[in-house]
């Protein structure tokens, strides 16, 4: 049998569609969220209509996962790894999640398999909260290894299925089994991604948009047979390597229709005064635009199997790719608009390098050192303020001077989470984001002291941008874009007014101000028609045993 859920959120009036869902494991609820809403929802799937979880305001609706008893949902908020029940109450904290990138799951025994970041390994920790996360595999650059993702643990074994991103498409990514007591891995098939074993006695995975299962026998851990084709027009993310399904162990299916695809979104400049719009691309594979100091072009990143470099010039309307090789993304502007820095993994592991705005001339790579170092703002003297992740501190503010005789240092270490500064245009103070106070604001520090702290949001905040006079800071909260005034007084002290609402843009990814302070330009993540409605097939399992017979 086969039927569609149409989404309908509960409490929201804009275009919305699924984003995250997870079916429990007998099949009778169904766990979602949305495109446009941090909440999330659960629906009996005898029910016509879902209602709200309580207790969760600000979940990561890209990556939910029962547990294998059903009561309790796991998923990322506010850069932390939550759990809660599923019939309300208050999350409970599981750990850090670093920049928040999250795919997790669940193993008998109770312990929660997770990659805290883009291009990390697998960790491991327990469910029950409180403990320190230990690392359980290990990747292997010198063998073209990029990425441990997507772990499922596979039922009635000591062993979990993951994905191994090697740099290119995850079309061509392998899939491996690690050992869950020795971290060993070993690839198990190789052109796919997402693997996880089904009750049926198969592994399913995605090539592609194109559902794919083997027989497997738990036993011996190993395939019988070659892959099959089962099932076309399965939404995948081209980014990150998921698919849009997720299976029960009674045989219930849910899936989204759609094919492979990367990161489409809207961007649009905003006229502040007239809030005229001026459209410079619409569901394309580009995102995360930052005017040029004469805002006259857009750095933007070009969303691919891998993610590059580009600039956009606004008069002429023509993109030019800077970077070919690895991965790429993060970008800053020097001041003076001659060149571009960007977090680059193309050593191995991902660093800080440069490249001329013009597309001339070398990459130049600028740190070596661990935690995923990212770019972030320039300041007029070419010190560059950056985010990197620290094993015990979690994320961090580092500065790097060229000049000096130790070219990286700390600036803001501490046990909260500090995120993308920002150098204010007269190089006396920094904005950024601080976890704190248990959640995402906005703080300002004098400039290159860091004697004295302001809070300047009020209800949440991130991604700070200085407007052009050094008198106002910008920030986003979810779908909002703030200003809060601030005023100088006596030596280095300020004085913050109070936050007003600028612009609402559904599905906000990333914002920036021009350098007149006119304008704005924003990129919004687009609905794909798919995720409109939820497709359901029960007794799946009859289907695939019928295409891929176990015995």
């Amino acid at each position: 049998m086969r039927f569609s859920i149409p989404y309908q959120s509960p409490t929201s009036g804009l275009e919305d569609g699924f984003g995250g869902f997870s079916l429990s494991p007998d099949g009778s609820q169904l766990v979602f969220g949305s495109q446009r809403d941090g909440r999330l929802f659960i629906r009996e799937m005898g029910d016509t209509a879902a209602r709200i979880i309580s207790g969760v305001g600000d979940a990561d609706y890209s990556s939910l996962a029962f547990s294998p008893d059903g009561q309790w949902l796991l998923f990322g908020s506010r850069g932390k790894l939550m759990k809660h029940s599923v019939k309300g109450g208050t999350p409970v904290e599981i750990c850090d999640l670093n920049r928040g990138y999250m795919d997790g799951s669940w193993t008998e025994k109770g312990d929660i398999l997770f990659t805290p970041e883009w291009g990390s390994n697998i960790m491991v920790v327990s469910a029950e909260g409180g403990s320190i996360p230990r690392q359980l595999t290990t990747l292997r650059t010198d063998q073209g290894e990029r990425a441990h993702l997507l772990p499922r643990p596979i039922p009635g074994s000591n062993a979990a299925f993951f994905t191994i991103w090697t740099g290119a498409s995850f079309e061509d990514a392998l899939i491996a089994i690690v050992d869950l007591s020795t971290g060993d891995h070993h690839v198990l098939l190789r052109g796919g991604s997402d693997a996880r074993y089904v009750s049926s006695g198969h592994i399913v995975f995605v090539r592609g948009s194109t559902l794919m299962a083997v027989p497997f026998e738990v036993s011996s851990l190993q395939i019988r047979g070659d892959p099959v084709p089962v099932m076309d027009g399965v939404l995948a993310d081209g980014t990150g390597g998921p698919a849009s399904i997720s299976i029960s162990n009674n045989g219930t299916l849910a899936y989204i229709s759609g094919e492979m695809d990367f990161l489409p979104t809207d961007i649009t400049i905003i006229g502040l005064g007239d809030k005229r719009k001026r459209i410079v691309s619409a569901a394309s594979n580009r995102g995360a635009p930052l005017f040029s100091p004469d805002g006259s072009k857009l750095c933007v990143e070009i969303y691919g199997p891998v993610f590059h470099m580009g600039v956009h010039d606004l008069r002429q309307n023509i993109l030019t790719q800077l970077t070919f090789k690895a991965d790429n993304y993060r970008a800053a502007w020097l001041r003076d608009g001659s060149r571009i820095s960007f977090s680059s993994n193309e050593i191995g592991r991902y660093q800080i390098s440069s490249v001329a705005a013009d597309g001339r001339g070398t990459i130049q790579t600028l740190t070596d050192q661990p935690g995923n170092p990212y770019p972030s703002s320039w300041s007029a003297g070419n010190i560059l303020a950056y985010g990197i992740t620290n094993k015990q501190t979690g994320q961090d503010i580092w500065l790097y001077d060229a000049k000096a005789e130790t070219k990286t240092r700390p600036f803001l270490q501490t046990p909260a989470t500090e995120t993308a500064p920002k150098i204010s245009p007269d190089d006396r103070w920094i904005a950024y984001t601080s976890e704190e106070s248990g959640k995402p604001e906005i703080y300002v520090q004098p400039f290159p002291s860091g004697e004295g702290k302001w809070r300047l949001s009020n209800g949440g905040g991130q991604n700070p941008c200085w407007g052009p006079d050094g008198r106002r800071v910008y920030f986003e909260r979810e779908d909002e874009i703030f200003v809060v005034p601030i005023r100088v007084e006596q030596g280095e002290s300020l004085s913050p007014g109070r936050e007003e609402l600028v612009y609402t843009a559904p599905g906000l990814n990333r914002f920036d101000v021009s350098p007149d302070g006119r304008s704005l330009v924003i990129d919004q993540r687009i609905i794909r028609p798919g995720q409109r409605e939820l497709k359901i097939v029960l007794n799946w399992f009859e289907e695939l045993k019928k295409k891929v017979p176990v015995d």
